[in-house]
């Protein structure tokens, strides 16, 4: 149980007899499969305790090790208390839908728990909608966005993939995506566009539901967490295919493609992975659950095409920083085997940003964890989107 008392809060062990104390400290790391470790040692006095991050796969060992209680990030203390699962898991992450703040809808800001729709909303039942994730990043000279217009012509070209008629120009969007940073006051964190059809019709004909358009923010740190982007992560390769560009249009971002990533994220943190590679119908390295994927072999960046992966706006990214750090970079098929051989690999993606690669089906890619090269692009990639770099400023645009 947790119960607060001014900005400390008391955490009790399952047999609620050891009380610890702890700062309300806030942690963004990737949900489900990183905890924060919170030392509880025999000591029943308010002493605060030292507060440790670990990744999901040592819980057993640290436990055993520190005699811990565990509480999921992103906050070790919530404004509401939340119950002990089996005597030492809390979940007290904040709901997504009960905080404070402004979401645009429909061209006009509404507060947050106020942004609703009718549970027979289409895209709801069908999954038929598009959207983006983008980044604002704190620089020197203020917050911006990395690379907003890019995000919203492939917002555009999303929908009319699917034949989805945007109500609003992509200036207005644009200007959304500012300005709701600026009524919840971002300085850096995550915007989501959603695109969406609305509760005039059910069934599968989509034409008689309204388009609407809705634009949120949130704060979100590593989204595979500070331990992964640092030393690299573990991953596995999916049973699920990606997409036939046949089956499903594969240069949309669209809503029901992510059926497929869930299955292949799940599985993968089952077995007690970090994330998932998925591979194309032929048996080639496709992608991850929400990133693009390079490999270093032989001295030469390889990047799968774009056959049945998403056209990524940090891959273009990357791949223009690498070129212009003097490495060949080229859009290859390779098999996953290739990837166990490489001298090293990295994810790319939006929430991803730059994340290494340190093992594959249990077996360690070139020395176990971030090698020189995606050391060099991950820094290179960080000194652009925080505006260290003047010769990429034309990708940042400015909110404050």
């Amino acid at each position: 149980m947790i119960a607060r008392e001014g900005n400390k809060h008391k955490v009790k062990d399952w047999s609620g007899k050891n009380e610890k104390w702890v700062k309300k400290t806030i942690f963004f790391t990737r949900p489900c499969h990183s905890l924060l470790l919170v030392e509880a040692r025999e000591n029943p006095s308010r002493e605060e305790v030292n507060v440790k991050m670990l990744p999901f796969l040592y819980f057993r060992s640290a436990w055993q090790e520190n005699g811990g209680l565990f509480l999921t990030a992103p906050e070790i203390a919530a404004s509401a208390p939340a119950p002990i699962f089996k005597g030492r898991v809390c979940n007290v992450s904040q709901s997504m839908q009960d905080r404070d703040g402004k979401i645009w809808m429909d061209g006009q800001f509404v507060e947050w728990r106020d942004a609703r729709v009718h549970i027979l909303t289409h895209t709801l039942h069908y999954g038929f909608g598009v959207f983006e994730g983008i980044r604002c990043y704190q620089t020197d000279t203020g917050s911006a966005v990395f690379r907003l217009t890019e995000h919203i012509d492939r917002l555009f070209g999303s929908a009319h993939i699917l034949n989805i008629k945007i109500p609003f120009s992509r200036e207005e969007i644009i200007h959304a995506c500012l300005e709701v940073l600026r009524q919840n006051g971002m300085k850096a964190g995550y915007l989501r566009p959603l695109v969406f059809l609305g509760a005039e019709s059910m069934g599968i004909n989509p034409k008689p539901c309204k388009v609407r358009v809705a634009v949120a923010c949130w704060e979100w740190g590593a989204y595979l967490g500070e331990e992964g982007m640092e030393n690299g992560i573990r991953i596995k390769t999916s049973s699920y295919t990606r997409h036939h560009p046949n089956v499903t249009m594969t240069r949309a971002k669209a809503v029901g493609n992510y059926s497929n990533s869930i299955l292949a994220k799940t599985e993968a943190l089952t077995a007690g992975f970090d994330e998932a590679l998925l591979l194309d119908t032929e048996g080639y390295v496709a992608e991850g659950s929400g990133e693009n994927v390079f490999i270093l072999r032989k001295g030469v960046l390889k990047t799968p095409p774009l056959d049945s992966a998403l056209e990524g706006i940090t891959r273009d990214a990357v791949m223009v920083l690498a070129r212009e750090m003097g490495h060949t970079v080229v859009e290859q098929r390779f098999p996953r085997d290739e990837m166990l051989i490489a001298e090293e690999a990295f994810f790319t993606g939006t929430a991803a940003e730059v994340t290494p690669i340190r093992e594959l089906d249990n077996r360690q890619i070139g020395i176990g964890r971030s090698g020189p090269v995606t050391k060099a692009i991950q820094k290179r990639f960080f000194d652009v989107v925080h505006g260290r770099d003047p010769a990429h400023k034309a990708w940042l645009t400015q909110v404050y």
